[in-house]
């Protein structure tokens, strides 16, 4: 078994201050490789300075010295002017803001920047003093991370699909199966246990994360765009059978895709990097939701090197290949914002101090100065039982708790009014304790979270 790591980059320009940073990037994630993969064999293959679209570039690959750095000349630079105009995602945000409330939706495909976007403009609208829940329907996103910066008026959740999963066999169990005999429930349970479930499940909270935007503002990092597409899918689905029968359907399913299709509600970014593959999977993103007569608010270009002032020959060189996509895109999109590459470490800076971001606070809290503290609610067991509510001080690395460790109680993680940090000391039950199986509130001030139905 052999290792190799694809786009490994190398500064032969230690005065460009790009170059070095994307350098230091990457040497930081090969330090903190696993002990597994170190231990194999390894093959770098060095960054390019061109793209591999097009049967004349794969030809390049192993040339040798002679080859990919020497393929053919770059196309000529423009002026600093990018072709896309010098419209900014900070300006796009105080549009945004002038609304007051609402929902900001970033598409695209998997890893071109959308969680990073999204936790940028959800942290702009919480500076400004605007209510606004940051959340994500990618399992895979990295949301909390990614707004570093701890707000008042901000609060990070995430769409679990185990815990919404759970929650709706949970509530179909407690209303469909609450008259069913022994048998019946048993095949209420075996249909419960199709996947189907969870798709119903996610889609019921997602459409729920869409209503909060008729109070505030939510900032909704969506799942790579095959994911997304299945959602919208679902919502078009649930749409007709609506307009057929709408009883027994939640209002915010109801209302789920007029709320996507009103732009005074929902504003759509496509987000994307100045590539081939990634700037045609998003225009034919852009197809798809014009088939749910969805349109897009503008188009970010993330991580582009045409703003900077590179010197470095790889970055120069594939700087001047931008051209090509940023023109397709300009010459496509209404509307669009170039942003430039930026080590992810200064993606969200705050406006007081960067120690404040999470590594600053897990140092601290491997310290023992401080801890975050996680609200917990407590698992019904029996129909009708309202669900406790605990706080907990952990460390940011310890796995949730599945029961209390006083009472052994079911215990589930939730996400409620932001992130806090505590005071030292082991996990320990917050305020309101208690909680037997059989109580029914914790006197906790954070409000049950509503399960869908």
């Amino acid at each position: 078994m052999r290792l190799i790591l694809n786009g490994v980059f190398r500064a032969a320009d230690t005065n460009d201050a790009t170059a070095v940073a994307m350098e230091a990037r990457g040497n930081a994630s090969l330090g903190a490789m696993p002990e597994g993969l170190r231990a194999l064999p390894r093959i770098d293959v060095p960054l390019l300075p061109y793209g591999l679209v097009g049967i004349e570039a794969l030809r390049t690959i192993g040339a040798g010295p002679s080859g990919p750095a020497q393929a053919g000349p770059a196309p000529a630079e423009p002026a600093a002017a990018s072709v896309l105009g010098d419209g900014t995602l900070e300006a796009l945000v105080e549009e945004i803001a002038a609304r007051g409330k609402g929902v900001v939706m970033t598409m695209g495909k998997g890893g071109v920047g959308k969680t990073t976007v999204a936790a940028r403009i959800a942290t702009q609208l919480a500076r400004q003093g605007h209510t606004v829940t940051l959340t994500t329907t990618d399992p895979a996103a990295h949301v909390e991370a990614a707004a570093r910066e701890r707000l008042s008026d901000l609060t990070v959740t995430r769409i679990d699909p185990d815990l919404e999963t759970r929650r709706y066999t949970e509530d179909v169990l407690a209303t469909e199966g609450a008259g069913l005999d022994a048998q019946g429930r048993a095949l209420l349970e075996e249909d419960l246990r199709s996947p189907c479930t969870e798709e119903i499940a996610v889609f019921r909270a997602f459409a729920a994360t869409v209503a909060e935007g008729e109070g505030q503002f939510v900032v909704i990092d969506t799942a790579p765009t095959g994911h997304t597409l299945l959602l919208l899918d679902a919502a078009e689905a649930y749409h007709r059978e609506v307009l057929r029968k709408a009883d027994g359907s939640p209002e915010a399913v109801q209302r789920l895709l007029p709320r996507l299709r009103d732009p005074a509600y929902t504003q759509v970014l496509l987000v994307t990097l100045p590539e081939a593959t990634p700037s045609h999977e998003a225009m034919q993103l852009e197809r798809d939701l014009a088939r749910a007569d969805i349109t897009p608010f503008a188009w970010v270009v993330n991580q582009s090197l045409t703003p900077l002032d590179v010197t470095d020959p790889v970055l120069r060189s594939r700087r001047a290949h931008e051209q090509r996509h940023l023109r397709e895109i300009a010459d496509h999109a209404a509307r669009t914002v170039l942003e430039p590459w930026m080590d992810e470490q200064d993606a969200i800076e705050s406006p007081t101090s960067r120690e404040r971001d999470l590594s600053a606070v897990s140092w601290d809290i491997r310290q023992g100065e401080s801890m975050p503290i996680y609200i917990y609610e407590s698992i019904p067991q029996t129909p009708g039982e309202e669900p406790c509510y605990f706080e907990f001080e952990q460390h940011m690395t310890d796995e949730p708790l599945t029961t209390h460790p006083e009472t052994g109680v079911p215990l589930r993680r939730v996400f409620r009014g932001g992130f806090s940090v505590g005071t030292g000391g082991q996990p320990s039950g917050g305020s309101g304790g208690c909680c037997g199986s059989s109580s029914g509130c914790c006197g906790l001030a954070h409000p049950p979270v509503p399960t869908l139905r």
